[in-house]
C-alpha cells in the first residue's frame, strides 16, 4: 500500500487537496500485512453518509493499493475524518484518525 500523508491535526495556508498532496505530503510504502489490515479495518468501520461533504481542502492521506494491474485509489481522509472512496463520502471517529494516525507516522520512525 503506498500512503501519500500530511501530518493529521495540521494546518496550512494553503490547501492540501487530492491532486497537490503526492507533492506537499510525504510518501510511504506499506508492506506489513498487519498494518494494512489495520488501515482497512478503520476504513471499513467509516460511517455512511458523512455528515457533511468532501471539500478537498484538507486532504491528509491519500491511500492507493498497489496491484499487478496498477495502482488504485482507495481513498481520501480529510484533516476532520471526513473520506471519500469512489465519489462516497463518510467519516471515521475520532477513534479511528488516532490509530490511522499511529500506523502511518510508525512508518517515519
Amino acid at each position: 500500500m503506498k500512503i501519500y500523508y500530511y501530518p493529521i491535526g495540521s494546518e496550512t495556508l494553503t490547501p492540501v487537496t487530492s491532486e497537490n498532496i503526492e507533492k506537499k505530503g510525504h510518501l510511504c510504502e506499506i508492506a506489513s500485512v498487519k498494518d494494512i489490515r489495520v488501515i482497512k479495518k478503520v476504513l471499513d468501520s467509516t460511517t455512511r453518509p458523512a455528515p457533511q461533504k468532501f471539500t478537498d481542502l484538507a486532504v491528509r492521506v491519500k491511500l492507493v493499493e498497489i496491484g499487478d494491474q496498477g495502482d488504485k485509489l482507495l481513498a481520501l481522509v480529510e484533516n476532520d475524518g471526513i473520506v471519500r472512496y469512489a465519489g462516497e463520502d463518510g467519516v471515521i471517529s475520532p477513534q479511528g484518525m488516532n490509530t490511522l494516525k499511529k500506523v502511518i507516522e510508525a512508518q517515519f520512525k
